[in-house]
């Protein structure tokens, strides 16, 4: 369910370490606060360059998330 709020576990550095961590969603990132007094010129979301996260509960998620914003005020 990506709106439920759970630990994750992304296993790193060939599956000997792993991260906990709590899902989130877009709008954890971008809330109205944000879209309020800022404008979202560019983002990119991309999987890890150097391959350090290998496996997260299974599933393919991307490593990485980038934005560009203008403060709006």
């Amino acid at each position: 369910d990506y709106f439920k709020k759970e630990v994750v576990v992304s296993w790193i550095y060939e599956h000997s370490l792993p991260l906990r961590e709590v899902s989130h969603t877009l709008n954890d990132y971008f809330s109205k606060f944000f879209f309020e007094n800022f404008i979202l010129e560019q983002y990119l979301e991309e999987e890890d360059i150097g391959g350090a996260i290998e496996n997260v509960d299974n599933e393919k998620y991307p490593a990485y998330f980038l934005y560009r914003a203008k403060r709006s005020k």
